[in-house]
């Protein structure tokens, strides 16, 4: 991670203490992820998931790398040995299945992780709302490389002027930019949202992702 966005973290000491433990399970999942794709090419021949796995692995490397500089030994994983003894299996497994079966995989898991990462995203949201964000929700979106992306719909309050930019610098100082959305969708009526007050995911999936 560069020095200037490693400073503009807050240091993990003053995080609250769900959102400290959150962090050591993402360094747990970031390190079975490098593992994963370690697994994959360490017996793969097909050039294609080589290819693609190396790009992944290079991904994979630099989120890990974010945690590695940010978090502190104490905030890091101690069962990181076996994360990696995990990873490494899964991706030699995956191989012995077949192209289909590795993709199919790293489909399931990142689609894991990226849930994982939206339920840490509207957490946040909740107890660090922006003075201009009346309501918010973040649900998963097709990618064709990944299978899923997170993205975020939000309503604004009256007269507010936050955009993509904005809302970016916002999380910056709160939480990886890896984990950021993907997909920002600034809707101009209130969420659609069922009788106990939960959003309409899929409604909102459906109607702004089509």
């Amino acid at each position: 991670m560069h020095d200037a966005n490693l400073a503009a973290l807050p240091r993990p000491s003053s995080l609250p203490d769900w959102l400290r433990a959150e962090l050591r399970s993402d360094h747990a999942g970031e390190t079975g992820a490098v593992w994963l794709y370690n697994g994959i090419l360490r017996w793969s021949r097909n050039p294609e998931v080589i290819a693609f796995a190396t790009t992944h692995l290079e991904t994979e490397r630099r989120h890990l790398g974010h945690f590695e500089a940010w978090l502190s030994a104490k905030d890091k994983s101690v069962l990181t040995p076996l994360w990696r003894l995990a990873g490494f299996i899964l991706g030699s497994l995956a191989v012995f299945g077949g192209a289909h079966v590795v993709y199919l995989t790293i489909e399931v898991v990142e689609t894991f992780v990226i849930e994982h990462y939206r339920q840490q995203i509207e957490r946040l949201q909740r107890l660090r709302e922006h003075p201009e964000v009346a309501e918010a929700a973040a649900f998963g979106v097709e990618d064709e490389r990944l299978g899923e992306k997170v993205a975020i719909a939000i309503f604004r309050t009256p007269g507010a002027t936050l955009d993509e930019a904005g809302l970016s610098a916002h999380l910056t100082d709160r939480i990886a930019k890896f984990k950021h959305p993907e997909v920002v969708f600034f809707v101009d009526e209130p969420l659609p949202q069922n009788a106990s007050g939960k959003f309409l995911k899929r409604q909102l999936r459906e109607t702004l992702a089509g």
